[in-house]
């Protein structure tokens, strides 16, 4: 049996799919939502997605104080959801890439 790229390929995303949908069984409901709205907000495609402009975002749909937003973002850099990339200026502010596309992960969090 001869095993072609395409069956590679194939098996990666299919895997890569089983792991995001299990890291979401994981999380409550609050980071379910959160993470649904990183999602959407990368979905959309305003640009980088910069942490705070990603909070203001978040703040109108769910309350939630900065502290525990950040607290969610490590713990989804953690599971690795998402990547958290350091900033190109000064600043206490982060990049937020989804690890997975968009639209699986909003599907992903029902």
């Amino acid at each position: 049996m001869k095993m072609l790229r395409m069956d590679v390929e194939s098996s990666y995303e299919i895997s890569k799919l089983v792991h995001l949908l299990n890291a979401v069984r994981l999380l409550a409901p609050e980071e379910k939502t959160l993470l649904r709205c990183i999602a959407e907000l990368a979905l959309a495609g305003e640009g980088r997605m910069i942490s705070g402009s990603i909070y203001k975002g978040v703040k109108d749909r769910m309350s939630m104080r900065y502290t525990t937003f950040y607290e969610r973002l490590k713990k989804f850099s953690r599971m690795r959801l998402i990547e958290v990339r350091p900033p190109r200026i000064r600043g206490n502010t982060r990049e937020i890439v989804l690890r997975y596309d968009p639209a699986r992960v909003i599907e992903a969090c029902g």
